[in-house]
């Protein structure tokens, strides 16, 4: 089995988020947003004054990274911070008036660059193409229910090696048909972008 990361899903996903986000940020910029605080507001437009707990759940991101877009948010009057009034230690995240105003240009913003990446890609193409991405988040989040892989490096080859197969012997008679020694070692292949794994039996913990 080859592995070549450049063509690997989460090579090609990193680089489709990255562009994305650069496409996106083009247009924010002019309105005082980023791609990052995008998708609270699209959580708060479907449903205002959340808990950042379940702004978590419904982004799929860790607390302390919210909690630094949250800031930035408040600082850019974009969403504004309210204690429950059943709980006082509960804080509930509503839209400012200028969060809710930004909701059409914003979504036409995004949909925007939806469609500038879509080019070319029928819609068939693209439903293909939503559910295997949600067929590998479903594979994944199932493996993290799961005890992490434990590989051996012993697993890990070069995908080519020359193995020099030359004795050295204190002899008085050149040998011209046996290449140096050192020759042989350059012929190495070093190749970063693959690697072949073994075929093996893999055991969870």
């Amino acid at each position: 089995m080859e592995f070549v990361y450049k063509q690997s899903p989460a090579y090609l996903v990193n680089v489709l988020s990255r562009l994305f986000n650069q496409s996106l940020s083009a247009r924010l910029a002019t309105h005082k947003t980023t791609p990052a605080q995008l998708p609270v507001l699209l959580s708060l437009w479907q449903k205002d004054g959340q808990t950042q707990s379940e702004l978590c759940k419904r982004m799929r991101i860790e607390q302390p990274t919210l909690a630094n877009t949250l800031s930035r948010m408040v600082r850019d009057k974009l969403i504004k911070k309210v204690p429950d009034t059943n709980d006082r230690r509960q804080i509930n995240i509503f839209l400012t008036a200028r969060g809710r105003d930004l909701k059409p240009v914003l979504t036409a913003s995004a949909l925007e660059v939806h469609k500038t990446a879509m080019r070319g890609i029928t819609d068939s193409g693209l439903e293909t193409m939503l559910l295997m991405f949600n067929k590998i988040i479903s594979n994944l989040d199932a493996d993290l229910d799961e005890s992490p892989l434990v590989l051996d490096d012993a697993v890990l080859q070069p995908v080519t090696e020359v193995e020099p197969d030359v004795e050295l012997q204190e002899t008085s008679e050149e040998t011209p048909d046996e290449p140096p020694l050192e020759l042989l070692q350059k012929d190495k292949v070093d190749n970063d972008d693959a690697l072949v794994l073994r075929d093996i039996d893999i055991v969870r913990d």
